[in-house]
């Protein structure tokens, strides 16, 4: 389906695994750590949820989580 060809696509220009794509992808759209296929559950609750998710998620991310210092 396009969803996942396209965040396909996204992890290969990226050069992230899909492990590491989709499970915080995952987490920042259902606040859980396992649900039934990732890009059905994208689907179910539609694109207007999922970036309202993922605008909280990266909020919460600049906000709340400690800046780690770059060797």
């Amino acid at each position: 389906d396009e969803l996942e060809r396209v965040c396909r696509e996204l992890m290969a220009e990226l050069q992230v695994s899909g492990r590491k794509f989709i499970h915080p992808l995952r987490v920042a759209t259902t606040g859980r750590t396992f649900s039934p296929g990732a890009f059905l559950t994208l689907e179910l609750i539609g694109k207007p949820a999922v970036l309202r998710r993922l605008d909280r998620a990266i909020a919460f991310i600049e906000t709340e989580l400690p800046v780690q210092a770059e060797d």
